[in-house]
């Protein structure tokens, strides 16, 4: 049912109202949005900034779908909720603890409180860091005050999450999971627990990489005692516009209404995905998210590894010939991504297109996974960025110290950031990304710190 305030923007539309405000479009004509319901702060649709009445009533909706304190929507995307998260919790000088899986804006967050970042090293990127990991780097860390994990991960993979938040939390660290891959976790059985189960004190949702809202909207819980709901609602103003758009956010209200229904939609996605799996058997290629509990269904990472054709040549001949876009192809693998309005066609779309494929077996040896390149810091992320720079080729980067973020997109981890050292191991890894895929590039070159 729509709540209040879908209902007051409905009952001002029919009320055919005379807009002598902005936007300017007045909700006439046609757009790529519906304009009708792009509207601004008037006196029956509250400010998303400053809640007081309707947009009150739609957050403690969205606490009590998701079983939280206080759920705030974002429609700057993830990205300004994982900021205003790491701003609530990092003071000046203080460590995050992070993944070297994650995304791009737990540095912007770093950045923003003046804080620092600790890495925890993936050994295989596919998989991202283990709970070994974590711990080492809590030991290099001087002055820990969060850690931020990843999960599940790009690839559908949520591995030891439960033990790495009980490990945080006997530190006296609060924990926020960047979950926003899985918004559908808490409602379907046979998935991965949801971070919102495990005692994470904040996590992040998107509401439109698995569920039906939006692009461009997140949802951000406050779920203990060690989360700050005054400070995350400030600290999600500061990364805000203060314009934030209605449409956008009625379409993700819709889209957490949807989940209370979801059970049996996930529960065929889950079917669908091991129709694909069986369907690959015998062709070389696989998927890499195979073990039960710890497999997010919503993801399809097929895995060209055991052939002798490329990831990105698979998903240009998908696309050429049969029309079926990846959301990735790089490396090895190529990942393709469900949603709850994915259909039993698109599967066996999928199914027939791949099987089309009929790669032949790679020979020699298989690599184990995909070695993650592991940056070193040589000045902070704030003194590179103060710092002059110049631009000079990829080839000739060795040794300098990278004045940008340099990194894959989708799914948008950098493996260099301002004040790393660019090595051989980063700038080999860099070139072998299709240009299409990565960001911090310039054509052939790239940003760093002026010798």
């Amino acid at each position: 049912m729509p709540g209040m305030l879908h209902q007051n923007i409905t009952g001002y539309i029919r009320s055919n109202p005379a807009r002598w405000h902005v936007p300017a479009h007045k909700g006439r004509g046609e757009g790529f949005v519906n304009r009708a319901y792009d509207i601004t702060e008037l006196s029956f649709s509250d400010n998303m900034n400053y809640p007081a009445s309707v947009w009150l009533q739609e957050q403690r909706e969205l606490a009590d779908i998701f079983g939280t304190k206080h759920t705030l929507l974002s429609t700057n995307g993830s990205s300004a909720a994982v900021i205003a998260a790491m701003c609530s919790l990092l003071s000046e000088g203080g460590q995050a603890i992070v993944g070297d899986n994650c995304h791009i804006s737990a540095y912007y967050g770093a950045l923003h409180s003046s804080g620092g970042l600790v890495k925890a090293r993936s050994a295989n990127l596919y998989e991202g860091p283990g709970i070994k990991a974590y711990k080492k780097a809590y030991e290099e860390a001087k002055r820990p005050q969060m850690a931020l994990i990843v999960s599940p991960n790009y690839y559908g993979i949520s591995k030891g999450l439960n033990e790495t938040i009980s490990f945080f939390h006997s530190k006296g660290l609060p924990v926020v999971v960047d979950e926003a891959h899985g918004a559908h976790l808490l409602f379907g059985e046979g998935y991965p627990k949801s971070a919102l189960e495990l005692g994470a004190d904040i996590v992040i949702h998107s509401a439109f990489k698995t569920i039906n809202g939006p692009t461009q909207t997140a949802f951000l819980h406050c779920c203990t005692d060690m989360a700050d709901i005054g400070a995350l609602s400030f600290w999600l103003r500061s990364v805000h516009t203060t314009s934030p758009s209605y449409a956008l956010a009625l379409d993700a209200l819709a889209a957490a209404q949807e989940l209370k229904t979801a059970q049996n939609k996930l529960s065929e996605i889950k079917e669908w995905y091991n129709y694909i799996a069986g369907s690959l058997e015998g062709s070389h290629m696989y998927m890499i998210n195979n073990e039960p509990g710890s497999c997010d269904y919503m993801k399809l990472p097929v895995s060209f590894a055991l052939t002798n054709m490329p990831a990105e040549s698979a998903s240009r001949l998908l696309e050429e010939k049969r029309h079926i876009y990846a959301e990735m192809a790089s490396g090895d693998i190529a990942l393709f991504c469900a949603g709850l309005n994915s259909t039993r066609h698109d599967y066996e779309m999928l199914a027939s297109a791949l099987s089309s494929l009929k790669p032949g077996a790679r020979a020699g040896a298989l690599a184990p996974g995909l070695a993650a390149p592991h940056a070193f810091q040589a000045i902070s992320m704030r003194e590179a960025l103060r710092r002059e720079y110049e631009y000079i080729d990829i080839s000739q980067a060795h040794g300098r110290i990278s004045a940008d973020f340099l990194g894959v997109y989708p799914p948008g981890s950098p493996i260099a950031a301002p004040g790393d050292i660019l090595d051989e191991g980063i700038i080999g890894f860099f070139g072998s990304v299709p240009e299409s895929s990565r960001f911090g590039a310039y054509g052939a070159s790239i940003k760093v710190v002026r010798n």
